[in-house]
């Protein structure tokens, strides 16, 4: 157990009881060396009893090899003990009596109050049929903190026995009380003099901290606000020395993203800054890591309240389709504004470049991101654009006026409108279906006249042509434009309208914002680019395949592919390998009597008979020159002892192809070839990079030569080198020729190839 407090007459005990110094693992022992009734003859004999169950149980039929408890009985083999015995006294008592012995409420009624002698103490039986037990009370004592018994309890006598002397650890040494002195709630004793003062001091100390705590809030709160609203008024302020204007000057036709937002840029911004300022030029520029296009103000502004309030608007519009307004600088000697630099070009840029294909879901995609945009402004606090056109380049004033309402040229209001911006997009419209110009059908009339027309409203008012044959444009397209332009300001349709009217009667494809219509082209190019990549991969595979075929005529597979990698190819040596050598007899005659073309055909003919022998076994085509092949076995692939065998069918079948080859311009004349083999080391590797060869070296490849320029017709010379290889391997026929002289080599013994078992050929001198 843990150290409790425990509640007192107002103290507390901090009762230690130490049971992990006392480990009961030996309960039985115990409870007979430390329990207070147990004399030593009941002792003896409850030990005695603990013995004789150990020897019993490990008879039949318990045959208990370990008994429990380390050998120490259970002490439940005593209260089991004294069960059986008062069974017994039962059955005594029945059987005398002439009770059934299976009357379960005569033996308990004979079991009431029964007392007899246990297997070491008395065994008494209480009113309701239970034992009486035993009590107890132990207490720690000692500096080995050891049990002793202090008081007991009979079976018969519920009062304690003391044995010894309690030692209560409490700090007077007294039992504590039953109930504390001030009671649980302490309801005996009266409230300590001071104390509500206290209380009192500690709750108002309280409330003066929360009072200055919330004042602090409130102050802060409210300095704050008012930092937060003089920041949001001069959000638009930039300062001059932030911008790091760029050299080249740019036109502002060159500063639309690709999301249109070029037909919306710099909404509004010189009609706020004053009616009459005028933008001069636009410079492309960084201010805080960014680019902007920063266009230069020539008259000095004054601003007024309203423009304060349209500048803020105008930094805080967010839009996809709206090129932001970054700031605006009015210090002298450059004031200027700031929006953000769009390298894409303006909606102008688009319709003016002829390279540019634009299909009708992404003309009417750039409509609608264009009414998107305007419908935002219009739905804003700054209620209109006031000069939309195609591009945001200020030409001359007269050309400006080309997208101007008649209502605002005749009473000289050019600051804007909705109505006004309605008719401006009617004509913006025209452009973007048509991508004839502005005012297209009309454009004999100078700008000055078209305006003098259009601000005179007159009965057929001068507007740009319509024109009916272009098929890419549809006729609910043109009623939206008419309506747009309409002279009367009132019957012209709001942008809410105009959006309705796009998406119910000129919708084109699933959706019409620009975006979805470039993924959607990206899409098609991309799978049409997936195909032409596919296509020409294939083609180039093939070639690869042409080449790697070609390559691999020219040069072992395994050279071939190092030098495709561009490793070298270092030389190797081969401890054997068999060598063929061939030659045409009598290839100068027949030159002779043969034109060049001839004499290639013939040469052409006879080496791929050769080649197509050579493709059956593993043996690789070195060379031709001339009239002479050149042909090895166990180069450059090891193929162990079976290289001489190789060459010996081969050559076999070689005189076999020969017999029946026939020239196709001497048909009557026979092709007869000599026929060279040697067995031996050799050396192998590529030489050249240019026109890289195949080539063997060695000793090997001389003798081999020489074989074959000392042979006869239609027989197959053989070196002892090779005669001696066959016959370790078996099953050819091969003949000694002579011991003849070799040039550079001396007398030579050499063999001829007579055949093999099972085929043969003609014997020749």
């Amino acid at each position: 157990m843990r150290n409790q407090p425990i509640h007192n007459n107002g103290t507390y005990v901090d009762s230690l009881l130490v049971f992990g110094a006392v480990l009961f693992s030996d309960l039985f022992t115990f409870i007979i060396n430390t329990a207070p009734w147990f004399d030593d003859v009941g002792k003896a004999k409850l030990e005695r009893f603990s013995k004789e169950v150990i020897e019993r149980t490990a008879l039949p039929p318990c045959n208990e090899r370990y008994p429990l408890d380390n050998g120490v009985v259970s002490t439940g083999a005593e209260r089991l003990y004294n069960a059986v015995y008062l069974y017994g006294l039962w059955l005594n008592h029945s059987k005398t009596h002439g009770i059934n012995v299976r009357d379960g409420s005569a033996l308990l009624k004979f079991s009431k109050n029964l007392s007899f002698d246990g297997i070491a103490v008395p065994c008494d039986i209480g009113t309701n049929g239970d034992q009486v037990p035993y009590f107890w009370v132990n207490q720690f004592v000692g500096p080995d903190v050891h049990v002793q018994a202090v008081a007991i309890s009979s079976n018969k006598n519920v009062n304690l026995k003391l044995l010894t002397k309690f030692e209560w650890k409490t700090e007077d040494g007294r039992p504590p009380l039953d109930t504390p002195l001030c009671g649980f709630l302490n309801e005996f004793c009266p409230s300590l003099p001071g104390k509500d003062s206290t209380v009192a001091v500690v709750l108002s100390c309280l409330v003066v901290l929360l009072i200055l705590t919330a004042t602090v809030t409130i102050a802060y709160t409210i300095r704050k606000r008012k930092l937060e609203t003089t920041l949001l008024e001069s959000i638009w302020k930039v300062a001059f020395e932030d911008i790091d204007l760029q050299k080249s000057k740019l036109a502002f036709g060159s500063r639309a993203n690709a999301r249109s937002q070029s037909a919306l840029s710099h909404f509004s911004s010189e009609s706020t800054v004053a009616n009459h300022a005028r933008l001069y030029s636009t410079n492309a520029a960084m201010y805080k890591g960014q680019m902007v296009a920063v266009r230069k103000i020539r008259d000095q502004v004054l601003l007024t309240k309203m423009d304060l309030h349209h500048l803020k608007t105008m930094r805080e519009m967010m839009h996809d389709n709206i090129n932001p307004f970054l700031g605006a600088c009015f210090v002298q000697p450059s004031p200027c504004v700031l929006f953000l630099y769009c390298p894409k070009g303006s909606l102008q840029d688009i319709l003016e470049n002829d390279e540019m294909k634009l299909d009708i879901n992404l003309k009417y995609s750039l409509t609608m991101d264009l009414v998107q945009g305007m419908h935002f402004i219009h739905s804003s606090k700054l209620e209109f654009h006031g000069r939309l056109k195609m591009s945001s380049l200020y030409k001359a004033f007269t050309e400006c006026l080309l997208w101007t309402a008649p209502e605002l040229l005749s009473n000289g209001t050019l600051t804007g409108s909705k109505a006004g911006d309605v008719y401006s997009f009617g004509i913006v419209m025209h452009e973007i279906a048509f991508r004839m110009g502005t005012f297209a059908g009309v454009s004999h009339l100078k700008a000055k006249d078209i305006v003098n027309r259009v601000k005179a409203m007159e009965a057929d008012p001068c507007r740009p042509l319509i024109f009916t044959d272009d098929e890419s444009v549809l006729p609910a397209v043109c009623t939206l434009m008419k309506s747009c332009w309409n002279d009367d300001p009132k019957l012209r349709p709001t942008f809410s309208v105009i959006r309705s009217y796009i998406k119910k009667n000129i919708q084109i494809g699933e959706s019409l914002n620009i975006v979805d219509v470039i993924l959607q082209r990206l899409e098609k190019y991309a799978s049409n680019l997936e195909d032409l990549v596919d296509q020409r991969t294939q083609q180039l595979m093939q070639e690869k395949d042409k080449s790697d075929r070609l390559l691999y005529r020219m040069l072992p597979k395994t050279c071939a592919e190092k030098l495709k990698r561009g490793e070298m190819v270092q030389p190797d040596i081969f401890e054997a390998a068999t060598i063929f050598f061939s030659d045409i007899v009598g290839f100068t005659t027949i030159a002779a009597r043969s034109t060049p073309m001839q004499v290639v055909d013939l040469l052409n003919d006879l080496y791929t008979c050769f080649d197509d022998i050579i493709g059956k076994y593993d043996a690789y085509k070195v060379e031709t020159i001339g009239d002479a092949y050149l042909v090895v076995s166990g180069i450059p692939t090891r193929n162990g002892d079976l290289h001489a065998a190789i060459i010996a069918d081969m050559s076999l079948d070689i005189l076999a192809g020969v017999k029946v080859f026939t020239i196709k311009h001497m048909p009557h004349e026979d092709v007869q070839v000599r026929i060279g083999c040697n067995t031996g080391p050799c050396c192998a590797g590529v030489v050249g990079l240019s026109m890289p060869r195949y080539c063997l070296f060695g000793d090997t490849v001389n003798t081999a030569s020489r074989m074959e320029s000392n042979g006869a017709a239609q027989q197959i010379h053989l070196s002892e080198a090779t005669h001696v290889a066959l016959h370790k391997i078996g099953g050819y026929t091969t003949r000694f020729r002579a011991n003849m002289p070799i040039k550079g080599k001396g007398a030579m013994n050499t063999f001829w190839l007579e055949g093999k078992e099972g085929r043969s050929m003609a014997k020749t001198d």
